[in-house]
């Protein structure tokens, strides 16, 4: 039986300087906002990537946690090559070798809901806890598109940690 503890609720906004998308060919990484992912112009896939630092939560059970993750606007028939897979990854710093990595938990979540100007809500509360469990001083998602459909843009738009108005949050309730 757990013993009663202290629930606290917050809410982190992603690590702008570690925070983007990669492409596969050529192989690069993007800043700023929103960031493409997904089937882009040329025949290349783009993956977003979202990092929190969590370095404040010390060693405390997570109750619950959401990745949110604002999808700004669309190019062309997304649904053509999702569902986008959530994984949940540990990249370290973002750079160009990041694409394709293996994940903690890979396809962990799918986003199938392609509609613009909203926010997409994403359950982490088992991967908020392996990440604290294993002492990481952060929590790294990554959201890919199932296949690179053709040469024509079929992707979203996320806002990514230099949005003004829409990061990617972190929610969390834990219990201390």
């Amino acid at each position: 039986m757990l013993s009663s503890c202290a629930t606290a609720t917050g809410t982190l906004d992603s690590l702008a300087s570690e925070d983007g998308a990669v492409t596969d060919v050529p192989s690069a990484t993007a800043a700023g906002t929103p960031v493409l992912m997904g089937d882009i112009p040329g025949g290349t896939s783009s993956q977003a990537f979202f990092h929190f630092d969590i370095s404040s939560l010390g060693q405390a059970r997570v109750v619950s946690a959401s990745l949110e993750v604002f999808q700004s606007s669309l190019s062309g028939v997304p649904s053509s090559v999702g569902p986008f897979n959530v994984d949940h990854v540990d990249y370290g710093t973002l750079d160009t070798s990041d694409f394709g990595t293996s994940g903690l938990d890979s396809g962990f979540a799918q986003i199938s809901d392609y509609t613009s100007g909203s926010y997409k809500i994403i359950t982490v509360t088992s991967q908020l806890a392996v990440d604290i469990a294993a002492g990481r001083s952060y929590s790294q998602y990554r959201i890919r598109s199932g296949n690179n459909a053709d040469a024509t843009a079929d992707a979203v738009n996320y806002d990514m940690g230099e949005s003004g108005t829409n990061k990617p949050l972190l929610r969390y309730s834990i219990c201390q």
